[in-house]
């Protein structure tokens, strides 16, 4: 609790040891523990521990060694020992975007992610707005899709002028320039950053248009788009 220490009961545990080496998974959020020595023989197992209980690593391991060396490489995900260098791989995460909601406006407003195209890290996600009434449209983005401040999502946008449109995400950045494609359609390209602490994370998107005179705010807005970041 940051104050005092206690006993933590586990199911299994590693043995008894010294020397050992032990790194933080932020991917994971797991304690990384190789190697050190018992009774003078060096030792070659891992273990994590997820705040909960110890398990052995599955698979082929470094060779033994009494005194390692461990660190985490947060661009790759991987946990590395040294000597006789070694790399723990980060988990897979298969990349995917799902649409939800519905957009308001006649046709209504949608928003789209081009075929075969996944939120890959280190690559790009490339999404479309269709039924655009103007030719111009923005994109927003957020990261939680249950809570704007302390107001619960989806929001009915009704009392800002927008009745039938809905906000599905809070709101990290806004007015995102879409590059126009066709008529009624616009793009987006969104660069995803290739570091391992983002393998698990949720990017919602959602597009928005001018559309002068169809309500009081003169907006429309798309459908929700929930981007699950991966490595594969």
């Amino acid at each position: 609790n940051g104050v005092d220490w206690s006993s933590v009961a586990t199911a299994s545990a590693p043995s008894a040891r010294k020397g050992h080496g032990m790194s933080f998974d932020n991917v994971r959020g797991v304690t990384v523990l190789f190697g050190g020595s018992q009774l003078g023989a060096p030792l070659g197992d891992s273990w994590t521990y997820d705040g909960t209980d110890w398990t052995p690593t599955t698979g082929a391991t470094p060779p033994a060694n009494e005194d390692p060396t461990l660190a985490y490489d947060v661009s790759t995900g991987k946990t590395v020992t040294f000597p006789n260098t070694w790399s723990l791989q980060p988990p897979p995460v298969t990349a995917a975007i799902t649409n939800f909601g519905t957009g308001c406006g006649p046709g209504p407003l949608s928003l789209d992610s081009l075929p075969g195209v996944r939120p890959i890290l280190g690559a790009s996600q490339v999404v479309d707005i269709t039924n655009i009434p103007f030719g111009l449209a923005f994109m927003a983005y957020g990261n939680s899709s249950t809570l704007i401040q302390s107001s619960p999502l989806p929001m009915n946008l009704n009392i800002y002028g927008m009745p039938g449109c809905t906000l599905y995400h809070n709101i990290l950045d806004f007015a995102l320039p879409m590059v126009p494609v066709s008529s009624g359609r616009a793009r987006y390209v969104f660069n995803l950053p290739f570091s391992s602490i983002f393998i698990g994370y949720h990017i919602y998107l959602q597009g928005w248009a001018l559309h002068p005179g169809y309500n009081a705010a003169g907006i429309t807005a798309s459908n929700g788009a929930d981007m699950l970041l991966g490595n594969q």
